[in-house]
C-alpha cells in the first residue's frame, strides 16, 4: 500500500507573505488611515465601496470580501480577499475620502506539485532571470519551508536549517544560469510540505512555490516485483529441467549400451 506524507492541514501554513499568496487562500491588503468614505481600486477599476455604511462590491468579489467598519473606526482600511483566484493578481489602490494611497501589487502563487520517495534525492525547481556575470557577493538565494529556513546562499557562504543540515544546497554555478532550485539529499517524511524560493535580485521576489509530496519507498516485496521473481524462478526451474532430463537420456542410453571391452581374436 501507498502511504504519502502529504502537506497536513493547509489551515497550519503560512499563506501570505508580504503580498504574496496561494491561489485559494486569504489576503489582506493592508491600509492603516482614518477615513468615513473607503474606495478600493484593482488596476483603477473599482472593486469595493464603503460611504457612510453602505456597501457595494464588484460582481467577481462578491462574497469574497472581508471589511471591517469597527476596524474602519480604529484607523484601519485594510482590504481582506478570501479564496483568492489567480485573476486576483493585480496592484491595489486605496483611496480614503478621495486621497488615494495604499498601493500594494498582490501576487498570487501557484505551487508546483513534486513528488519524492523516502530516501532518494530531490531537486526542487526554482527559476528566475538572473545575471550571469554575478559575483559569489552578488548572489542570494532562499528557500523557507514553514517560515523557516531551509537554505540560504549569500555572499558566497552556505547556510542551512537545523533539519536540513549536510543535506540541502542551492548551485551557485547554475544560479548563473537562472536556475536556483534546491536540492534535498535523502528525503524524510518530514521534509513534505510548501517551499518557497526568494531570489533577492535588489528587490524581494518569489518566483516559485513547490507542493513536496513524500511517498514511501519502493518496496521489494512489491506485487509487480513478485510476479518478476515468479517469472525468473519458472523460467530457471524449466531451463534446470531441461538439462536434467538431457542429461538423464544420456545416462540411461549409456547403461543400455555398455562399451565393448572384448579383445580381438588376433590379439590373444
Amino acid at each position: 500500500m501507498l502511504l504519502v506524507y502529504f502537506l497536513g492541514s493547509l489551515g497550519f501554513l503560512p499563506v501570505t507573505s508580504g503580498l504574496s499568496v496561494l491561489l485559494g487562500h486569504e489576503a489582506t491588503v493592508p491600509c492603516i488611515r482614518s477615513c468615513s468614505k473607503v474606495e478600493w481600486f484593482r488596476n483603477e477599476v473599482l472593486v469595493y465601496n464603503f460611504t457612510a455604511g453602505n456597501i457595494s462590491v464588484a460582481p467577481e468579489f462578491e462574497g469574497r470580501i472581508k471589511f471591517s467598519e469597527a476596524d474602519l473606526r480604529k484607523g484601519n482600511a485594510s482590504l481582506t480577499i478570501t479564496r483568492v483566484v489567480y485573476n486576483d493578481r493585480s496592484w491595489y489602490v486605496c483611496s480614503c475620502d478621495g486621497q488615494k494611497g495604499c498601493d500594494h501589487f498582490l501576487e498570487v502563487l501557484v505551487p508546483t506539485p513534486f513528488t519524492a520517495a523516502v530516501g532518494a534525492k530531490a531537486k526542487l525547481p526554482c527559476y528566475a532571470v538572473t545575471d550571469k556575470h554575478s559575483s559569489a557577493s552578488n548572489v542570494n538565494v532562499r528557500w523557507e519551508k514553514d517560515d523557516k529556513l531551509v537554505v540560504k546562499l549569500e555572499h558566497g557562504e552556505m547556510e542551512t536549517g537545523e533539519e536540513y543540515e549536510e543535506r540541502s544546497s542551492v548551485s551557485e554555478e547554475d544560479y548563473r544560469k537562472g536556475d536556483l532550485s534546491l536540492t534535498i539529499d535523502d528525503i524524510r517524511p518530514s521534509d513534505a510540505g510548501l517551499y518557497r524560493c526568494s531570489a533577492l535580485n535588489g528587490q524581494n521576489q518569489i518566483p516559485e512555490v513547490v507542493a513536496l509530496m513524500v511517498t514511501d519507498s519502493p518496496s521489494l516485496y512489491s506485487p509487480a516485483h513478485g510476479w518478476t521473481v515468479a517469472i525468473v524462478l519458472i523460467v530457471v526451474f524449466i531451463a534446470a529441467a531441461a538439462v536434467l532430463w538431457a542429461y538423464r537420456g544420456k545416462v540411461s542410453a549409456f547403461i543400455r549400451s555398455p562399451p565393448d571391452n572384448t579383445v580381438p581374436a588376433d590379439e590373444e
